[in-house]
């Protein structure tokens, strides 16, 4: 279930081009309590992921790749690896749902940046714990780098304080004794 702490619920971006399978994902989302937009190829996938910057995103493998240079049958990882390469998005999870199974599969989506592999039709049980589980890292995340930040915050203004006020005193010792 989406975190009841929070004012707003988590919104999760699914990437699949078949309806049904978008349908099916949206109502177990739903149903715990998270916000939803969709995508049904990779342009528009890596569109949403730009513009809305989601929590998490659950991606087909094959879907129409349009403009992305790559086939169909691999769109979901260059959506993936493009999600993961930009700055802005490269900490959003994601995990992949399909309806591929090989290792090779889950080697690539692994390659690509993936957090998650899912084979279709997937546990509605397992897909709830495994988005929990993401975005509770992804939180984590986010407060160890906030933390780290004013730690390094602070030895900045430690270290400009040392020199506005230690320094002057030693050179004070230095010349007066």
């Amino acid at each position: 279930m989406a975190d009841a702490g929070k004012d707003k619920p988590e919104v999760i971006l699914v990437a699949d081009d078949i309806a049904a399978n978008v349908e099916l994902l949206l109502d177990q989302l739903h149903s715990l309590g998270y916000e939803t937009i969709t995508a049904v190829d990779g342009p528009s996938a890596v569109a949403a992921a730009f513009e809305q910057h989601p929590d998490l995103c659950i991606l087909d493998v094959s879907m129409p790749a349009g403009d992305l240079g790559v086939d169909d049958r691999s769109t979901g990882f260059e959506v993936c690896r493009r999600i993961k390469r930009d700055p802005r998005t490269s900490r959003i999870p994601v995990i992949f749902v399909t309806a591929l199974n090989d290792t090779s599969d889950r080697v690539r989506g692994i390659e690509a940046g993936g957090d998650d592999f899912l084979t279709k039709p997937h546990n509605r049980l397992v897909l709830g714990a495994r988005v929990r589980s993401l975005l509770k890292l992804k939180a984590a995340e986010a407060i160890f780098a906030r933390e780290y930040h004013k730690i390094v915050d602070c030895r900045i203004d430690a270290k400009h304080s040392f020199e506005d006020v230690i320094l002057p005193v030693t050179e004070f010792k230095k010349r007066y004794g």
